[in-house]
């Protein structure tokens, strides 16, 4: 692949993370298990979340707060765990993680295999 394909695909993934995030909170939607490649993690985002900005219904998300990943994740993203780094990684939380790195994670998993879709507004 090209270096511009490349980041253009990998400005598709942010892109898509987050318009998904933001498409979930505005129908009122606690976030879920989001899978790319052969892994799931929680992706989790609001006022109650270690995320920026920290609430319900931004129009952006910057930082997100990922858990209880299915396979210990990559060491740019064990920097943000929430905690000892002594503890199993796959029962952690990572707090205020760039959307960036979350991104660069499913890119190199192969992108985001499933976003479950919001529900219709409440």
């Amino acid at each position: 692949m090209k270096p511009n394909k490349d980041r253009n695909l990998f400005q598709e993934s942010i892109d898509g993370l987050n318009q998904w995030i933001v498409e979930a909170r505005r129908c009122g939607e606690q976030l879920s298990t989001v899978s790319f490649g052969n892994v799931e993690v929680s992706i989790q985002c609001g006022s109650g979340s270690y995320c920026t900005p920290r609430t319900d219904n931004a129009e952006k998300y910057t930082e997100v707060e990922l858990g209880y990943p299915s396979e210990q994740p990559p060491e740019y993203i064990m920097e943000y765990i929430d905690g000892s780094l002594d503890r199993d990684p796959t029962k952690a939380v990572y707090a205020y993680v760039p959307i960036e790195l979350v991104a660069r994670w499913a890119f190199e998993k192969g992108g985001v295999k499933a976003l479950p879709a919001p529900e219709e507004e409440k």
